[in-house]
């Protein structure tokens, strides 16, 4: 299955936002009490309590009739890693020589991370890189990036064509949580293979391997399931139903996250997409058009995660009698006997007084505040690591005390307003989906050149026209481009100074039908401290006619 996701890949989770184990966690047990939260006021919902049903049957998902209760359900077979496996975090383990390899699946880590010639110098230090898209994009032949010299390279690299979506059949789960099926539009390329041919002879061929000359820790390669009418590619409609899960004692398909059990009778890959694909067929395939609700709901078109449920905490748009607190708007409403509208958050006849809004916490009811984030329940504002103002609520702490510094990264920061006087953000357009699309002809012609989007008064200042080439450098890198002089971007005011904003969109590189320059040359190598996703939209750059 297929899903359009942002890039900064939420990491340390398994499917369904299930926790990945720590090395402390030795036991099954032991994970499951430290991640199963506990009521903290009597009669909470507090849905997550069902922690242990949704991993025990993404276990069974795994591994089949190999684990059960006797084996903790295959529970040791999963990795227990010490430390993330964020963006940045893998990264600097290449650029420290401690990545052997990588596998990139239509992914572009080269020009969507920051800091690309630090990214460059990781890439060179892997023995192996495996590309597997349907285009030969930068990432694939990064030893020919500018000022890269290939004799340099000792990286062997490995391009797998692979289909492409609209090539394809499968489903796009977009933001709203929709899961839609779609119908493969044209045939692939003679020779071109799908992304799921391709990781399936990759496993099969490790185990094949395992069974011939065997190897350490073989049980997770030799026990995985495998179970399809072709074990060598299966059909994405096979793993859909793999991902919704099953009642091994009937072997139907499941309906709803509320039939999993924690005794190993039930499957699921996912327990969020439990009744995407039931007995009555594929949910997500739907394209039912009528809409009573009026509200935009349209259950009968694809499937949204969880439940089928359009609205999260729905229950919040109603009173305690279960009553619309808009009545021209209403998400749900109780009649007397049952909820009409969305599918409400818990169960369709549960009585108004009889579950809270928010049947995920462990409180039962919103938070002002949490306690998962590691700056603190509040977290203050601090300013970008490189900023073109101190942070005034407390000088002396300008930036977040918690981010994690990579080593040498505080050495490619930029050091004053003096030589780096104007802010930078990175951005997509409207025209180019992403570096995909540098290879349709229709789109280049759409958007065809890198740009920078320089300020109209800034433009004066620098005696820049329209049109006119202009170089941008920050302490990484620099680039090149055409001058879009432009009044969409208006000038700050911050603590008196008048602060400038110049745009780079990020769609270019030096592969594709045109080439521009790579707007993350210019980006930091700092993330967030919670997310760990990088600091894209601000940083300081200079800028002159080129």
């Amino acid at each position: 299955m297929q899903g359009a996701t942002d890039h900064a890949i939420v990491a340390g989770i398994l499917p369904g936002y299930l926790s990945v184990p720590s090395p402390a966690q030795t036991s099954l047990a032991s994970h499951l009490a430290e991640s199963t939260p506990k009521p903290l006021v009597p009669d909470t919902v507090n849905y997550w309590g069902n922690y242990p049903k949704f991993l025990i049957s993404l276990l069974k998902a795994w591994f089949g009739d190999t684990v059960g209760p006797e084996n903790e359900y295959g529970y040791h077979y999963l990795a227990k890693p010490a430390g993330d496996a964020t963006w940045l975090s893998m990264w600097d383990q290449a650029h420290q020589g401690k990545l052997e390899g990588l596998v990139a699946l239509g992914f572009n880590p080269l020009l969507a991370g920051p800091d690309v010639p630090r990214l460059l110098q990781a890439m060179a230090n892997l023995k192996w890189k495996v590309v597997i898209d349907p285009f030969m994009l930068d990432s694939a032949e990064f030893w020919r990036a500018p000022d890269v010299d290939p004799a340099d390279i000792q990286t062997e690299v490995l391009f797998l064509p692979a289909t492409h979506w609209v090539e394809r059949a499968g489903s796009f789960t977009n933001s709203g949580r929709w899961a839609q099926w779609k119908e493969q539009a044209i045939d692939p390329p003679d020779g071109v293979r799908s992304d799921t041919w391709i990781l399936s002879e990759l496993f099969w061929r490790v185990k094949e391997l395992y069974e011939e000359e065997g190897g350490a820790y073989h049980e997770p390669i030799l026990n995985l399931q495998w179970n399809y009418l072709n074990p060598r590619e299966p059909r994405l409609e096979e793993l859909a139903q793999e991902i919704n899960g099953s009642d091994l004692r009937t072997g139907e398909l499941l309906s709803s996250f509320g039939q999993l059990r924690d005794d190993g009778t039930t499957t699921s890959g996912n327990w969020l997409y439990t009744g995407s694909f039931t007995e009555e067929g594929n949910m997500m395939a739907r394209r039912g058009t009528d809409d009573p609700s009026g509200m935009g709901f349209h259950h009968d078109w694809g499937f949204s995660w969880p439940a089928n449920r359009r609205v999260l905490y729905n229950r919040a748009s109603a009173d305690a009698d279960g009553q619309p607190w808009d009545a021209s708007r209403p998400g749900i409403r109780w009649t007397g006997d049952k909820w009409i509208g969305d599918v409400p958050d818990y169960g369709p006849t549960t009585p108004p007084d009889q579950a809270g809004a928010f049947i995920m916490t462990e409180e039962g009811v919103a938070r002002l505040f949490t306690t998962y984030l590691v700056d603190g329940p509040f977290s203050e504002h601090y300013e970008p690591v490189e900023s073109p103002t101190p942070n005034i609520l407390h000088e002396d702490v300008p930036t977040n005390p918690l981010i994690h510094w990579y080593d040498g990264v505080r050495e490619t920061l930029a050091n004053g307003r003096d030589d780096y006087p104007y802010v930078c953000t990175v951005y997509r357009v409207v025209e180019r989906e992403h570096f995909v699309t540098s290879n349709v002809p229709y789109l280049v012609e759409l958007m065809p050149d890198f740009f920078v989007e320089v300020p109209y008064g800034l433009a004066e200042e620098k005696g820049i026209e329209n049109g006119e080439q202009v170089r941008v450098w920050s302490k990484r890198g620099e680039v090149q481009g055409v001058a879009v002089v432009t009044k969409r971007i208006k000038p700050l005011i911050v603590n008196g100074e008048t602060c400038w904003t110049v745009g780079v969109p990020v769609h270019w590189g030096f592969k594709g039908i045109t080439t521009g320059s790579m707007a993350n040359n210019l980006t930091p190598f700092v993330g967030d401290a919670n997310t760990s996703c990088p600091e894209f939209k601000a940083f300081l750059v200079n800028m002159e006619k080129a």
